[in-house]
């Protein structure tokens, strides 16, 4: 996954340079509040759970990026990578305070092998799990198959910042996350 362009630190640095700019700004002179520049705060990071390697690297990334929510675009959704058990896995949800949601699976889909009709459901899916979240956090999206990734990023970009995450930005998440909780 050499060929994945990095762009969360640039993402990151983008969006506080924007909120930094516009709270100096404020009013203009004319008492009217100035529009913002278009530039969406909705981020959605895919990452491929072979990224985890050990238990604590889930743990671990999400103390770094603290999502908002986790949507799982796995045909076979297993949570071991998080913990032994789904229990456990689900109470480590619980301490994050975020949302798991298996969104193929409540589609009932179980080929990655989709028409454009269910990508649409994938997508009104994730939007509707990111308006009724009250965190404006990042929703991070578990993925097993790029070219599924891939096709269901196409369309998620057009209502989030969305990327895929390469092994090194997981990584890098995992180390910052490691020494947070330290």
């Amino acid at each position: 996954m050499t060929n994945i362009i990095n762009l969360l630190e640039a993402r990151r640095a983008k969006l506080e340079s924007l909120k930094a700019e516009t709270s100096d700004r404020g009013v203009n002179e004319g008492g009217v509040q100035l529009a913002l520049p278009f530039l969406t705060s909705e981020l959605l990071y895919m990452v491929d759970v072979r990224n985890f390697v050990s238990q604590d690297d889930f743990q671990n990334f999400c103390a770094a990026l603290v999502p908002s929510a986790v949507v799982d675009l796995r045909v076979a959704p297993r949570l071991d990578f998080i913990r032994p058990n789904r229990k456990q896995a689900f109470d480590l949800f619980n301490a994050f305070g975020f949302e798991y949601t298996d969104v193929l699976g409540r589609l009932k889909l179980s080929s990655y092998d989709v028409l454009d009709l269910d990508v649409e459901g994938i997508v009104s899916s994730i939007s509707r799990i990111h308006s009724i979240n009250s965190k404006s956090a990042p929703i991070v999206a578990l993925i097993d198959n790029f070219v599924f990734a891939q096709k269901c990023l196409v369309r998620l970009s057009e209502l989030f910042d969305a990327s895929i995450l390469d092994r090194e930005a997981a990584r890098r998440l995992m180390i910052e996350g490691s020494r947070q909780q330290m």
